[in-house]
């Protein structure tokens, strides 16, 4: 008899939902409190996930620039 799979098609959707659901009492709206920052990173990353650092860059580029 074959086995029938179901299919999940709102899995990365609930998924965010879920981890949304663990920082809602320490954002407000789409910001951060600063005293919040390091706790609301520890419950939202899990094992995997891509992290993207970025930074303002443009004294470095104006120094180079007048060289």
């Amino acid at each position: 008899m074959p086995t029938v799979t179901t299919t999940q098609w709102t899995k990365k959707r609930d998924a965010k939902r879920n981890r949304m659901n663990k920082i809602s009492s320490m954002i407000e709206g789409k910001f951060v409190h600063k005293d919040n920052i390091v706790s609301v990173l520890e419950y939202i990353l899990e094992p995997y996930d891509r992290v993207i650092l970025e930074g303002n860059n443009q004294k470095q580029r104006r120094s180079y620039l007048n060289h």
